[in-house]
């Protein structure tokens, strides 16, 4: 590692971005995986079913991305990347510990899918 790439890892402030953003990026990754698994699994869990909660998810982010640029404007950065991202994380783990105490439904799918697509519009 050449000394100009160590002085840019040696800023505590980029080091704990970089980390943050990969966390962030591996749960967003993650969590259709999951959520596809989740659905396919409830009780009439099939591909419709599972179709109704991805649009849930999508259809938010498509209406609301501009919006949520406004947002994003108006409101300091950090604090606004950092609260949609502690809301989604507990949004889902959420909807996975529903799924786990066997009271996950469809209905929350398509809840917690719509939030976190909304959500997803504001970052």
């Amino acid at each position: 590692m050449n000394s100009g790439l160590k002085a840019v890892w040696a800023v505590r402030n980029l080091r704990i971005l970089v980390l943050a953003r990969f966390i962030s990026n591996l749960g967003n990754g993650l969590a259709p995986v999951a959520v596809s698994f989740g659905v396919l699994d409830l009780p009439g869990g099939n591909g419709k079913t599972l179709s109704l909660v991805m649009v849930a998810n999508f259809l938010p982010l498509v209406l609301f991305t501009l919006v949520g640029g406004v947002i994003g404007d108006r409101l300091p950065r950090a604090a606004l990347v950092g609260a949609t991202d502690v809301l989604l994380a507990i949004f889902v783990m959420g909807n996975g510990l529903a799924l786990i105490t066997g009271n996950g439904s469809i209905t929350l799918f398509v809840i917690v899918g719509a939030v976190g697509g909304f959500l997803n519009a504001v970052i």
